[in-house]
């Protein structure tokens, strides 16, 4: 996701959520890997960067940018 922090832009990791009952889309916190071993947080890792390959979306809209 993409926030406006001043006069600049900061891009964030998150987990986004599209509501079934229709009260719209939500995204979790910023996000940080993490595991309970080694092997753990290192698929976190190459969970978090499949990001990479979706939109970037609007942090205020959720919406694509």
């Amino acid at each position: 996701m993409r926030r406006k922090v001043g006069d600049e832009y900061q891009y964030t990791i998150h987990e986004f959520y599209l509501d079934i009952a229709g009260s719209g889309p939500g995204w979790s916190p910023d996000l940080s890997p993490q595991g309970d071993t080694l092997q753990e947080l290192q698929e976190d890792y190459v969970y978090m960067g499949s990001a990479f390959s979706k939109p970037v979306l609007d942090y205020e809209t959720g919406r694509e940018i």
